[in-house]
């Protein structure tokens, strides 16, 4: 899990992120940096990818929206277990659901 970035010039004033989905948009002049489970690429990438041209200080992580969800799941399940004692809860790791070949 990321919890800081350091950029290769200047200082990160402020963040975003948005595990699995959402509709995110990181041409919010506070915004130096987005981190996202999935987008919307006909906006949000080409808003980055603009940007990025016009040498504004600004960055997008896409993480996957399995990917960036699971952390997440594993807690609940772990915060759940004491709430419902004669309940098996089991955390089942979803994995990456893409394979490079």
């Amino acid at each position: 899990m990321v919890t800081r970035v350091y950029p290769r010039r200047g200082f990160l004033r402020y963040s975003s992120i948005f595990p699995g989905s959402g509709a995110v948009s990181p041409a919010s002049p506070d915004v130096d940096i987005v981190v996202v489970g999935e987008i919307n690429e006909w906006e949000t990438s080409e808003y980055a990818r603009d940007a990025a041209r016009q040498k504004k200080s600004k960055a997008l992580i896409i993480l996957g929206h399995a990917n960036s969800e699971e952390p997440g799941m594993k807690y609940l399940a772990e915060w759940l277990r004491p709430m419902v004692p004669g309940i098996k809860i089991t955390f089942v790791p979803a994995g990456d659901p893409f394979q490079l070949m």
